[in-house]
């Protein structure tokens, strides 16, 4: 048995390796990168409160109201991020090593469910490398923001073990086993809540369809479709593969004949498994991958264009972005993201930057990056009236952004009105926690006042 979880752990870590260096991806960047939640063990007791919760709206168009970054309650997956920033800070490599650890941990668990399931030691052993290296598990393995997945799976696997041992256990064991048992399920059910479906039989073809039900859309979901969601599943498809290659070589006599035929049929299958996993793992490598390759296979959608004019746009290249952002637009892209992006990218051309940036706020008329933009557009202009509007809106849709303070405190001294910029700057120092933030705010006003001689009890 142990040589099996030797070679269980060979082939995890040959399919897997290339993903540790990966970067962040997608949903990673709302959970780890740009949230700050993580980065203060100071927070750890709001998992047990209702702001855990991020909302989805939030999530997306108020980047300083991550909070979890967690769409449901999920504390014991949510903990796992405090010990990856705890240790590698926003080193990304560690925190695909824990997927990765994980992972393995599942598919030595597969070795041991398929084996209970009265299934010989050499099949169960093909069906766990078949689940560890299937190129469905990429996605939940590759992307640090999903691994709520891989923990409720070791969870589930784990109590479900614990409950087999439950049934055939007497005494005081018994006892024993049901409460290892549920206190696992109550862990996997707070990784991720598509656990309280828990396997109820151990036969392959119903833990498959049985574990399918929380991601079928019953009741619509987020995400409709993920191939995450048949990271579960993927269990019965693996034990149904090995199962059937054993009984068809068992009972069909003529392959008696080709002793060599299964073993070469399973090496072609883990094999043809592993070079498309690893494969997939470089899609996962960086937002720029991802968004080629979603180009690649679906330039009829505009998703992918908006993924990669933001990659642009991050690294400078205004230019190089208004192609695909304007490749997005063209195919009816209902991404605000996207026209605020191509308002910057125009910004050289204020009334074309003005028309995108009105675009995003007709898609969504609470999203305030495109207000602050409008702001400073029309601050420029000398339009103050608009300037104001634009600027407060901005700031009551987020007060935690530091960019509309000095926009409205540059605003208020072209108007001559300073006690209102101080006021601004008191507003500044009881919202935003960054004291850089507020410190630059404060030699913001010490310029701006030594520029107009302005003397502190002015008005």
């Amino acid at each position: 048995m142990s040589k099996s979880i030797l070679i269980i752990l060979a082939f995890t870590l040959v399919t897997y390796a290339n993903s540790l260096s990966n970067g962040f991806v997608r949903d990673d960047e709302i959970i780890i990168v740009d949230n700050s939640f993580y980065r203060s063990w100071k927070n750890l007791p709001q998992l047990f409160q209702k702001d855990y919760l991020t909302d989805t709206h939030k999530g997306y168009f108020h980047p300083k109201d991550y909070h979890s970054g967690a769409v449901a309650y999920r504390p014991v997956s949510s903990l796992t991020y405090f010990w990856d920033y705890g240790i590698w800070k926003l080193n990304s490599f560690g925190y695909h090593l824990q997927n990765l650890i994980w992972h393995t941990l599942n598919s030595i668990l597969v070795f041991f469910l398929v084996n209970r399931m009265g299934i010989k030691n050499q099949t169960a052993l093909l069906s766990a490398i078949l689940f560890s290296t299937h190129p469905v598990q990429s996605e939940a393995v590759c992307n640090s923001g999903f691994r709520a997945d891989l923990l409720s799976f070791f969870f589930l696997a784990s109590a479900f073990l614990g409950y087999l041992r439950y049934s055939d256990a007497h005494g005081s064991r018994k006892s024993f086993f049901i409460v290892i048992s549920l206190v696992l399920f109550f862990l996997a059910l707070f990784s991720k809540e598509s656990a309280v479906v828990f396997p109820q039989s151990d036969f392959p073809v119903l833990w498959f369809f049985v574990s399918l039900i929380p991601v079928s859309n019953i009741i619509p979901l987020a995400n409709p479709m993920a191939y995450r969601f048949l990271y579960l599943p993927s269990v019965g498809f693996a034990a149904m593969i090995g199962l059937g290659m054993e009984r068809i070589s068992f009972r069909w006599n003529f392959l008696k004949n080709y002793p060599n035929l299964k073993s070469n049929v399973r090496r072609l299958l883990i094999g043809a498994y592993i070079l498309m996993t690893v494969s997939l793992n470089g899609l996962w490598k960086s937002n720029y991958a991802v968004a080629s390759e979603l180009i690649r296979y679906y330039p009829h959608l505009p998703q992918g264009y908006v993924i990669l004019e933001k990659e642009y746009l991050t690294a400078g290249l205004e230019e190089k972005a208004k192609r695909p952002l304007e490749r997005a637009a063209a195919l009816g892209s209902n991404d605000p993201r996207a026209y605020y992006m191509l308002g910057i990218c125009y910004l050289g051309s204020p009334e074309v930057s003005e028309k995108y940036l009105k675009e995003a706020l007709a898609l969504e008329p609470e999203y305030f990056p495109p207000y602050d933009l409008l702001g400073q557009i029309y601050l420029s202009r000398k339009d103050y009236d608009k300037a104001l509007l634009y600027l407060k809106r901005s700031l009551e849709l987020e007060p935690r952004w530091p960019g509309h303070y000095s926009s409205l405190i540059r605003l208020y001294f072209e108007l001559n009105r300073f006690q209102e910029a101080r006021s601004v700057l008191e507003k500044a120092q009881e919202d935003l926690k960054d004291q850089e933030e507020i410190k630059s705010l404060q030699e913001l006003m010490m310029r701006l006042r030594g520029k107009d001689g302005v003397e502190e009890g002015e008005k």
